[in-house]
């Protein structure tokens, strides 16, 4: 158990600071016959976002938010290899790591990702939840004050619409950082050895508002798209799959 849990927060360490600071952070998975699955995340930083964090003090634009070193023995220790981290600056990187079977996946994440076969098809079954970011930022050093900054109405349990957040960013940080962080999307590509026979959505259970997340398909890839500000906005339990 504890081994399953350091594997997960090290790699929550690089995803979810994706979600809170970027503008165009993207996950490829690329699945093989032998379901072995190659991961490489990467981040592009929001200018208007930094200049947020470094004017609070809450970053250092000389040091990197992620430790690669530590990060990357973490990853190798609990059995992923081919890790790879490159920091370009304090928030800007790009990551790349080898499963050797996705299907084993779930023993190490939780429920996160979920891996079945059933009636001669393949499922595979990405959960996305308001608990899993903010159990990571009470874990995390930093984290809590980043939140702070962004206001994120599921971090200070304020009930707003997603709408009437951007019009707090708005107020605060200006329109045109509002502007951006409304256009901000964390985009999730999986492939998979065969064609995709269908893609779906379980939509937020505990939420009048929607995530709007949208999943689409062509051929052997499925494309994830989930706006952030949603995401740090309003409780969310939903769920995607792919069957192929």
């Amino acid at each position: 158990m504890k081994k399953a849990f350091s594997v997960f927060i090290a790699f929550s360490s690089i995803f979810f600071i994706t979600l809170i600071f970027s503008c165009t952070p993207s996950v490829f998975i690329d699945i093989d016959e032998s379901l072995k699955a190659d991961v490489k995340i990467q981040n592009i930083c929001s200018q208007e976002l930094n200049s947020i964090a470094k004017s609070f003090g809450v970053v250092d634009e000389n040091k990197s938010m992620i430790d690669e070193t530590s990060v990357k023995s973490e990853l190798e220790k609990n059995g992923l290899s081919g890790v790879s981290i490159k920091v370009e600056n304090f928030a800007d990187f790009t990551a790349s790591m080898k499963f050797n079977s996705i299907a084993n996946v779930d023993e190490k994440f939780g429920n996160t990702i979920q891996f079945e076969k059933k009636n001669g098809k393949t499922q595979l079954r990405f959960e996305l939840t308001s608990k899993m970011l903010l159990d990571f930022v009470q874990s995390t050093e930093g984290l809590n004050e980043i939140m702070e900054l962004l206001m994120a109405p599921i971090y200070t349990q304020e009930q707003i619409s997603p709408e009437e957040y951007l019009e707090v960013l708005s107020s605060f940080y200006g329109k045109q950082s509002s502007e951006k962080f409304a256009s901000s999307d964390l985009k999730i590509k999986i492939s998979v050895p065969e064609k995709i026979a269908s893609t779906s959505i379980l939509e937020n259970k505990i939420s009048e508002y929607p995530l709007r997340a949208k999943i689409s398909s062509e051929g052997k890839t499925a494309l994830i798209t989930i706006p952030i500000y949603r995401y740090l906005s309003i409780p969310t339990e939903t769920t995607f799959v792919v069957q192929f």
